[in-house]
């Protein structure tokens, strides 16, 4: 039967699941944490997946991310310091951040934030006014490990997906021949 004529309880079932969609929760991030956490390793060029989408968004790079990496990472560093190019808006907070978005027609994209990067993956953060410190202490390490997670690769805390389940399963079964 025509959408119009849909019933009072069908109509109902559908408003409840379009409200169930819109309200979506975030998990509460201490910024300052993730920071440090970001800013925990050496520094310098990022290499592999993280510098080929670096030289694809900010740089000359073409699909698969070649091009001139140190151009396009000194490309990303001048934006974050001038604080412009970015998208959405300026909550105020000082932090600017660099995200990545798993888009469904766009596939995984970057982009740079002035405001909570709410529904991406932040990959990292700055100090707007200090946007230097990131770029001599990064780690890179954690940027991969960020990215893994939103390519579904590896979980939060680094393991391969099903990893920890296989590691039990095993344990079960080990504590199960022992008895």
């Amino acid at each position: 039967r025509p959408v119009a004529w849909a019933s009072r309880d069908e109509s109902l079932v559908s408003m409840e699941a379009a409200r169930v969609r819109r309200a979506q929760t975030y998990a509460e991030v201490d910024i300052d944490d993730f920071y440090q956490e970001t800013i925990g390793g050496a520094g310098g060029a990022p290499l592999g997946i993280e510098r080929d989408l670096i030289t694809r968004y900010f740089g000359d790079g073409d699909h698969a991310g070649r091009g001139d990496h140190a151009a396009a990472l000194q490309q990303l560093r001048q934006q974050m310091e001038e604080g412009k190019d970015y998208t959405g808006a300026d909550d105020g907070n000082g932090w600017i951040w660099l995200v990545a978005d798993l888009h469904k027609t766009k596939s995984l994209t970057l982009e740079l934030r002035k405001s909570a990067p709410y529904g991406r993956r932040p990959l990292l953060v700055a100090k707007q006014d200090n946007v230097g410190e990131v770029f001599d202490k990064v780690d890179w390490r954690v940027v991969r490990r960020r990215l893994n997670e939103i390519m579904g690769v590896r979980d939060f805390m680094g393991r391969k997906v099903g990893e920890q389940a296989d590691k039990k399963e095993g344990q079960h079964e080990k504590e199960q021949v022992e008895q």
